[in-house]
């Protein structure tokens, strides 16, 4: 994460300094007290995200937005409020800003933002190459062309077919697994839908829970006062892909059972039911079987991902 370089755009030297404490160990961060400034650097030194304060002297943030984006059309732009105005998030939001947070900025809500503004962004780029490559007639052979290879991508063909039908994908790290998620999601009824991936390892866990399935406004103390859509809700008729959903938290795991089940959540403090369609692809490193048996994973959340079971070889089976 280390080689994305995120600007901070706000007037006051201590939200700056705050903020680019916290991104500074995994980003490159620069911080400006004006627009003016930051845009005036952006010629020799083109940021890949621009945290943006609203409330700036002289160039207003409304305005600098409109203006980065002409210049750079495909910018990260993520607006710092102090007070949420309906108005103002809408209008930001109309111009191209990907997502807002509000004063007092609570940290680690920031760098969830951040890193799935990041995410979402690169994913963009790889589903546009990823649909180019792999809705030709035949699957790639980008993990080899071995028999139990050609096994594989059988049964991804097969359960690609029905896009209701929950798959579990196993196998070493760097084996390919999100890869062939994607692959499957091409050769899916619905691939013109979404697919949002989560790593389930990467997302703190008391933020798993609100991450995935979304929260109310005032559902616990810094939330969002308009609440926020959740990772499962924005999959709605694509696909959900869980990735290291070994490292997923019994709560958590309590939850997603329930959906997968009903069809139906609840987000975080709320008490209307949320009903989305979406094919859910899992994969893991993880011996889930002997998780069970330590008690750290549900036998019956695995059954229900696991209705079917790609086992991914790893790289020295693949000759």
């Amino acid at each position: 994460m280390i080689s994305f370089t995120i600007f901070i755009v706000d007037d006051e030297q201590l939200v700056r300094e705050g903020i680019s404490l916290a991104l500074r160990k995994y980003y490159r961060v620069e911080a400006f007290p004006s627009a003016e400034a930051a845009i005036e650097s952006m010629p020799s030194n083109i940021p890949d995200m621009v945290l943006l304060d609203v409330g700036l002297p002289g160039m207003s943030g409304i305005q600098a937005l409109e203006k980065i984006k002409q210049i750079h059309p495909d910018m990260i732009v993520i607006m710092i409020t102090a007070f949420e105005d309906v108005g103002t998030v809408v209008a930001a939001m109309k111009l191209g800003a990907h997502d807002y947070v509000v004063k007092p900025v609570q940290m680690d809500a920031l760098l969830v933002t951040v890193r799935n503004a990041l995410d979402a962004v690169s994913m963009r780029k790889e589903i546009q190459d990823l649909h180019e490559k792999y809705l030709k007639e035949n699957l790639p052979c980008f993990i080899g062309e071995s028999n139990v290879i050609q096994d594989v991508m059988d049964i991804v063909k097969k359960a690609a077919r029905s896009p209701d039908t929950p798959i579990l994908i196993q196998g070493e790290t760097g084996t390919g697994k999100e890869l062939i998620a994607r692959a499957i999601h091409f050769r899916s009824p619905n691939f013109k839908g979404p697919i949002i991936a989560v790593n389930c390892a990467s997302i703190p866990k008391e933020l798993i829970e609100s991450e995935l399935f979304g929260y109310e406004k005032g559902a616990f103390s810094g939330a969002a006062k308009g609440g926020k859509t959740g990772l499962v809700e924005k999959a709605n008729n694509g696909t959900l892909f869980l990735d290291e959903i070994g490292d997923l938290r019994l709560e958590a795991q309590a939850k997603l059972l329930r959906f997968l089940e009903e069809g139906e959540f609840y987000r975080v403090g709320g008490t209307r039911k949320q009903k989305i369609l979406t094919r859910v692809v899992s994969a893991t490193n993880k011996d889930l079987l002997q998780m069970i048996e330590g008690e750290r994973f549900r036998l019956d959340l695995y059954h229900r991902i696991a209705v079917v079971k790609i086992e991914v070889p790893a790289l020295n089976q693949r000759r």
